[in-house]
C-alpha cells in the first residue's frame, strides 16, 4: 500500500524550518538594540520590526516537536525497527554534524590566530570540547539531543497510549504540559541531552498525536481561525518582548516576582505555548493538495547546516548594517537557499559513500 503524504503538515514542516532561519537572523538584530553604539539609528528605527519577526516565528520549534510526534505515535513498530531508523535518520546525522561543528569552530580559532599572528587560546580549544560533551557545539544542535531522548521513549509512550486511549492520553499531554510550563521557565541545563530538559517537551510531543488524530476532517475556515488567533497571541507577545529590550535588558536577566528569571520568547512562554499550539491545529485541518516532499524531504538537513551557512555570511560577507526591512528578508532567503543546496550536496555524497560501503561489504562475502 502506497503511503499517502501528509501536505498540510509537510508544508507546516517546511514553514518551521524557515521560521528557525528568521529566528536565528532577526535575533542578531535583537540581541544588539542595546548597544546603540555598534548599530547607531539604522536599527533603533527597526527595532519594532527585528522584535515582531523574532517573535511571531517562535511557534516554529513547538510545532516541530509536534510534527515528530505526530508521526512517530501514529502506528505501531518494533522497538528494533523504530529504533534502528531514527538510529540512521537522527542519531548519525546529530554525531556527525555535532563533529563537524566542533572542527568548524576549531578552525575558525585556528585560522584567526594564524591571520593576527597569535597563539591559540586554550580557553576557547576547552570551550569548544566542553561544547561538544554537552551537546551544544553549534546553538541549534540542542534540538536534536532533545528529540533523541524523546524518541528513546517513543515505544513506551506508545504503548501508555494504546492502554490509556486517545483521550486520556491528551489529557496525559496536556497535564505534563502545563507542569512542564514553570519548571523550564525557572530552570537552566548544561547539557543539551538532559533528561529533566527532554522530558519539558514530551507534552508538546503528545499533542501532536492526539491533536493530529483528532483533525482528520480538513476544513479551511477552522484553519483561518486558529491561525488568526495565535498570530494575534505572537503579536501581543511581542510587545512584552519589546518592554524588556526597552529596558536595556537581555530576555535571561528580566525577572518576575516569585518566579526569577523569565523569557517571553522561551517555547514555554504562555502565549508561546497557546500559540504553538494553536497554529499546529490550524495546519492539521488545513486542505492543501500540493506535493512538496522534494523539499520537505531536506527539512532535517536544512535545519543543520543553516547555522553554518549563517555564521559564514556574517563572518566574511555580511554586516549588520543594513535595515532590519532589508536584512531580514534577505539573510533569510540567502540562508535557506544555501542550507538547502548545501543538503542536496551533503545527501548525495553520503548516499555514495553508503554505496560504496554496501559494495565493498558485498564483495567481501
Amino acid at each position: 500500500m502506497e503511503k499517502i503524504r501528509e501536505n498540510n503538515m509537510d508544508l507546516l514542516r517546511i514553514i518551521c524550518c524557515i521560521s528557525v532561519i528568521v529566528i536565528h537572523v532577526s535575533a542578531s538584530y535583537c540581541s544588539l538594540a542595546i548597544n546603540t553604539n555598534l548599530i547607531g539609528k539604522i536599527y533603533n528605527n527597526g527595532i519594532f520590526f527585528s522584535n515582531f519577526i523574532n517573535c511571531i516565528t517562535r511557534f516554529a520549534v513547538p510545532c516541530f516537536v509536534m510534527l515528530a510526534g505526530g508521526f512517530a505515535l501514529s502506528k505501531k513498530v518494533s522497538y528494533k525497527e523504530f529504533y534502528a531508523k531514527k538510529l540512521k535518520s537522527i542519531v548519525l546525522p546529530t554525531l556527525i554534524f555535532s563533529i563537524f561543528y566542533a572542527l568548524y569552530y576549531l578552525s575558525k580559532i585556528m585560522l584567526a590566530s594564524f591571520v593576527n599572528g597569535t597563539e591559540i587560546p586554550i580557553d576557547n580549544l576547552i570551550k569548544i570540547l566542553i561544547d561538544f560533551l554537552t551537546g551544544n557545539c553549534g546553538y541549534h544542535m540542542w534540538y536534536l539531543y532533545m528529540i533523541i531522548f524523546i524518541y528513546l521513549i517513543t515505544p513506551v509512550l506508545y504503548s501508555i497510549k494504546e492502554k490509556i486511549g486517545d483521550v486520556n492520553f491528551n489529557k496525559l499531554g496536556i497535564i505534563l504540559l502545563v507542569v512542564s510550563i514553570p519548571f523550564a521557565l525557572t530552570s537552566t541545563h548544561k547539557f543539551s541531552y538532559d533528561i529533566g530538559f527532554s522530558i519539558y517537551y514530551v507534552g508538546y510531543y503528545i499533542l501532536g498525536y492526539t491533536i493530529k488524530e483528532k483533525n482528520h476532517k480538513k476544513s479551511n475556515k477552522n484553519f483561518i481561525k486558529y491561525l488568526t488567533i495565535a498570530l494575534i497571541l505572537l503579536f501581543i507577545n511581542s510587545f512584552f518582548r519589546l518592554y524588556i529590550i526597552n529596558q536595556g535588558m537581555n530576555d535571561e536577566e528580566f525577572q518576575l516576582p516569585f518566579i526569577g528569571n523569565f523569557s517571553p520568547i522561551s517555547n514555554f512562554s504562555v502565549l508561546v505555548v497557546i500559540a504553538s499550539i494553536l497554529i499546529y491545529k490550524a495546519f492539521a485541518n488545513l486542505s492543501f493538495e500540493k506535493n512538496i516532499i522534494n523539499i520537505t524531504k531536506y527539512s532535517l538537513y536544512v535545519y543543520l547546516m543553516h547555522a553554518l551557512v549563517l555564521d559564514v555570511l556574517y563572518t566574511f560577507f555580511l554586516k549588520l548594517t543594513l535595515t532590519p526591512y532589508i536584512a531580514i528578508p534577505l539573510y533569510t532567503v540567502i540562508v535557506f537557499i544555501g542550507s538547502l543546496i548545501l543538503s542536496k550536496i551533503y545527501l548525495f555524497i553520503y548516499k555514495k559513500i553508503e554505496m560504496a560501503i554496501k559494495f565493498a561489504k558485498s564483495a567481501n562475502t
